[in-house]
């Protein structure tokens, strides 16, 4: 396989996966982009070691299937259902960046530094 249709065919798995404005820092999309700056850092004219295609042609193959859902629509449940019993939609807020940022501000706010030092003022006395 050339150069050219493995660059080909990342480009179209990357027109395919949209990016996430909730997690800049933390998205799939963004890690996917990066490969291919990685590996192909002149485009199309990129020259690829002939022992790397296996590896980036699965890669590509596996990327392809998560783009066009071949796992999921295989797999379907009946019923929606998550561990935590949260919807899609409430899944992705409480994940965005800025709920976990939003958390870790509380973390480190008072309550758990006032519970920490009653917890530890207990052993010093």
């Amino acid at each position: 396989m050339s150069t050219r249709t493995l660059y080909r065919r990342y480009l179209e798995i990357v027109q395919h996966w949209p990016l996430d404005p909730n997690k800049p820092s933390r998205d799939l999309g963004v890690y996917i982009r990066s490969r291919i700056n990685k590996h192909f850092p002149k485009g199309e004219i990129t020259p690829i070691d002939s022992s790397s295609i296996p590896t980036l042609t699965a890669e590509i193959d596996a990327l392809e299937r998560l783009t066009t859902n071949v796992n999921r629509d295989s797999n379907r449940y009946k019923d929606c259902s998550t561990a935590s019993g949260m919807t899609a939609e409430q899944l992705s807020h409480v994940t965005s960046s800025e709920s976990i940022k939003s958390f870790n501000e509380f973390y480190d706010s008072g309550m758990v530094n006032s519970l920490k030092y009653r917890f530890f003022s207990m052993f010093t006395k």
